[in-house]
């Protein structure tokens, strides 16, 4: 468990500023695009992840097992070296045939103005890029750069929001300038990184390692088809019961619950995902897995509080009031990516035992009863309906999965301080439900007051002992010196 607090406080810092200026810029954007902008784009990317999910992209979550089974330094490099040239071919491959079929998918997805095959084009052309990015990212979290990871993500950040603000405010080009940032920032980005990569391990193509990534990822193209009828298949029903202005203000809302993972689950994620498969072999795995599984929740839990409590003060202040009903379905897509953070947590065994198609089984499961309410309750519920389907569907997800991993690979987890914290995570949630009618001064000083409370119930009872608490304290003084470099490193990456 050594450094993995560092590592997270690092990913934290680099999400923590990436989501500080794209929240400064919340009013600008929502004066610029509509309601019906944002469901366009939440469509948009409903379909270009059903492209990589055709390109292969998972095959990318087989690095870390293969890189870390490969027992020379050659051995390890031709794992990521394969891993790129495979996933540059396939992007392409994938990107040129959705652009041949753009006007169908635009037909589908949004309707038969020509401008939307422009959209998707630009789209698609935007996600082949991705091709070069995925893997050296990976190898940055493999040696712990956790520094320069995060100074990529800003760096591609800070390039789209250049562009945006290019395109957006004096050309006024909306969407069509949101998807033109977002290529060019790709353009840049990608070549820079798929270069460093070549240059720090060659490129050394083996057969046997593109055989285990196919035979460890492919399964897993199959289950992330499920993954986009639950994570996306919402906006599309929407759109049909209601309007892409409707899905445009579910989109908002379903910002948090991205922001949740980003925020409570992948700094801490980014980190483990390598050093699991490192512990499984350990004597001591079942200690180190049960207390990561304690830490994650003080970080997934502590962070849905949070933002279910101060999620309607912030849209309130930085969003056009169009937006601001988007708050009252923002709890309930936080409790879905609390179950999300758990299947990612609890996937592990699926992955030791090389079965991940029982992977893909539970998230066609729960993807059934996705689609179960898209068709019962989202046309009587609109928006609130797609996120109480959220949470059905991502539950039922998490319980296979949990259960085909403790067959396959049984840990014993301390499942009393999580379930506590959840329960006090609830109770406080829903006493704040009243302060809706209050002022917003007034609202935010109650809102300060019931986190406090829940801090004060995790801190005791959310399952760290006495020396665990001294520990946390000293890592978070750590933590804190090291962001205070952290900032003066980014900026000599500029």
């Amino acid at each position: 468990m050594t450094g993995i607090a560092k590592h997270a406080a690092i990913y934290a810092a680099g999400t923590i500023l990436a989501k500080a200026v794209s929240f400064v810029l919340l009013p600008l954007y929502t004066r610029l695009l509509t309601p019906a902008d944002y469901g366009i784009l939440q469509l948009l990317a409903m379909a270009t992840e059903l492209v990589s999910i055709v390109a292969g992209s998972r095959i990318a979550w087989g690095i870390f097992h293969f890189y870390h089974k490969a027992e020379t330094l050659p051995e390890k490099h031709s794992v990521l070296s394969t891993a790129m040239v495979l996933l540059i071919v396939t992007y392409s491959v994938a990107a040129v045939a959705a652009a041949l079929g753009a006007p169908a998918i635009a037909k589908m997805m949004l309707g038969e103005r020509e401008v939307y095959t422009t959209y998707v084009r630009l789209a698609v052309f935007s996600l082949a890029l991705e091709g070069l990015v995925v893997v050296p990212l990976a190898h940055m979290q493999i040696r712990d750069k956790s520094g320069l990871y995060v100074a990529v993500g800003l760096t591609k950040l800070l390039l789209q929001l250049a562009f945006n603000l290019v395109l957006l405010i004096p050309f006024r080009l909306g969407v069509l300038g949101v998807l033109l940032s977002s290529l060019l920032a790709n353009v840049l980005l990608g070549c820079w990184l798929a270069t460093w990569l070549i240059r720090d391990v060659g490129v050394r193509v083996q057969r046997p390692v593109m055989r285990g990534l196919l035979r460890v990822g492919l399964p897993l193209v199959g289950m992330q088809i499920a993954t986009v009828v639950l994570a996306y298949g919402d906006r599309y029903f929407l759109n049909r019961a209601a309007s892409p202005a409707e899905v445009g203000l579910y989109g908002l809302a379903y910002q948090f619950g991205f922001l949740l993972y980003q925020l409570g689950y992948q700094p801490f994620q980014q980190v483990w995902d390598p050093r699991r498969f490192q512990l499984a072999s350990h004597p001591d795995r079942e200690i180190h897995f049960a207390r990561a599984f304690v830490y994650a929740n003080l970080l997934v839990l502590g962070f849905a509080v949070a933002l279910a409590l101060f999620s309607r003060d912030l849209i309130r202040v930085m969003a056009d009031e169009a937006f601001h009903t988007a708050a009252d379905i923002i709890p309930l897509v936080l409790a879905a990516y609390v179950f999300q953070a758990w299947a990612g947590f609890h996937n592990v065994g699926v992955f030791i035992r090389e079965r991940t198609e029982l992977w893909t089984v539970a998230t066609w499961v729960s993807a059934l009863v996705a689609l179960t309410g898209y068709l019962v309750l989202i046309p009587r519920l609109l928006a609130f309906g797609a996120a109480l389907t959220a949470v059905a569907s991502m539950s039922t997800r998490f319980g296979l999965l949990y259960y085909f991993s403790q067959e396959l690979w049984p840990v014993r987890y301390r499942w009393r301080p999580v379930l506590l914290l959840a329960a006090a995570a609830v109770a406080v949630v829903a006493a704040s439900v009243p302060t809706r009618a209050l002022s917003l001064p007034v609202g935010f000083l109650s809102h300060v007051a019931m986190f406090g409370v829940f801090v004060a119930v995790a801190w005791r009872w959310g399952g760290l002992d006495a020396d665990e608490r001294r520990r946390v304290v000293k890592e978070l003084l750590n933590s804190r010196a090291t962001l205070g470099r952290l900032v003066p490193a980014l900026a000599s990456r500029k």
